[in-house]
């Protein structure tokens, strides 16, 4: 830094003599060294302290929204610390896809249950709020309360649907390739994942089979292309649960055997309810991102505008002080 310094001062006596293009764009390049570095000291001086308090805020967090607020035994398979991995896996994503959709009213007209479309809406704004790209994917049964939630007087989220496997076909192969070939994370909240004997089950163990698309493709060729992958559940039956599978069969939870979801993400965050993981998720996303600075280049720029307005200040009254100076030597 102290080498910058001398840099600067060295230009900044000779800058009333800037006439050539190179001594310019030197003394730009000195300026943008100098906004660069003080952005990267910033960062260095207080990074340790934010991210301390970065990890003690998703503990916090975590803690909470892992609770077995409904006795299901989910303490048997929960998996610590994963929060913060979500949320900065996340915030220096470009473009996420969201999973959810879980019809297990069906007995009903419209089955899709309240716990899941709230909390991937959550996490969809707060990807938004960052500027990274993101859509919500969901089955045909599915698609009206997923729309209803994503579409809000201050905002609007993409939501596609896709139909139940039995009409699964060469058009939707097609519409995994193309999703996958545009996202670098994969979160799937509250989507209904498949047991051991590939079929879907509610947590009483009925099955919705018939209802639902085989989104967990998406999961399992983003695995395989080494997209990251996020699953956020709260009974064992969800995308995401396969990493816990083993842990889920041996709680306390009823039909676990059966039930228990085989497709495992790289990370899992299990909670009491899974809209209260996703508003924990959009929460880690928010602070990640204000960590990892994703506007630190348009600060940084802000920062080579003040100096280069200071310096011409600077040349300005060096200037006015010469005249000064000339005149008072020349006409006094």
């Amino acid at each position: 830094m102290l080498r910058l310094l001398i840099q600067f001062l060295s230009l900044s006596l000779s800058c009333a003599k800037l006439r050539s293009t190179s001594k310019f764009k030197s003394f730009f390049n000195l300026l943008s060294a100098m906004a660069t570095y003080s952005m990267d000291k910033m960062k260095t001086r207080g990074g340790g302290r934010e991210i301390d308090r970065y990890r003690r805020f998703c503990r916090k967090c975590e803690r909470r929204v892992q609770r077995d607020e409904g006795g299901r035994g989910i303490s048997d398979f929960v998996i610590n610390s994963e929060l913060e991995k979500i949320g900065k896996a996340v915030a220096q994503a470009k473009n996420v896809a969201i999973l959810t959709g879980f019809p297990c009213n069906i007995d009903h007209d419209i089955p899709q249950e309240t716990d899941g479309p709230p909390g991937a809406v959550a996490i969809a704004r707060a990807c938004q709020a960052l500027g990274i790209q993101v859509s919500i994917y969901t089955d045909d049964v599915n698609y009206a309360v997923v729309q209803a939630a994503a579409k809000g007087e201050n905002y609007s989220i993409d939501v596609q649907s896709f139909p139940p496997a039995i009409k699964w076909g060469s058009i939707e192969e097609k519409r995994i390739r193309d999703i996958l070939a545009t996202v670098d994370h994969v979160i799937s909240i509250e989507r209904s994942g498949p047991g051991i004997d590939g079929r879907y089950y509610t947590m009483e163990a009925r099955d919705m089979t018939p209802l639902l698309a085989p989104l967990e493709r998406l999961v399992e060729e983003a695995r395989r292309e080494s997209i990251l992958t996020t699953g956020i559940g709260d009974g064992g039956n969800e995308i995401g649960m396969g990493k816990v599978r083993e842990q889920i069969i041996n709680s306390n939870v009823k039909f676990a055997e059966k039930i228990a979801c085989r497709i495992p993400t790289d990370f899992l965050l299990t909670c009491s309810v899974s809209n209260w993981g996703g508003y924990a998720v959009a929460l880690a996303i928010g602070a990640a991102g204000a960590i990892e600075g994703r506007n630190s280049n348009r600060m940084a720029m802000g920062l080579v505008f003040v100096c280069v307005c200071l310096v011409y200040v600077y040349v300005c009254v060096s200037c006015v002080c010469v005249c000064v100076c000339v005149y008072v030597y020349v006409c006094v």
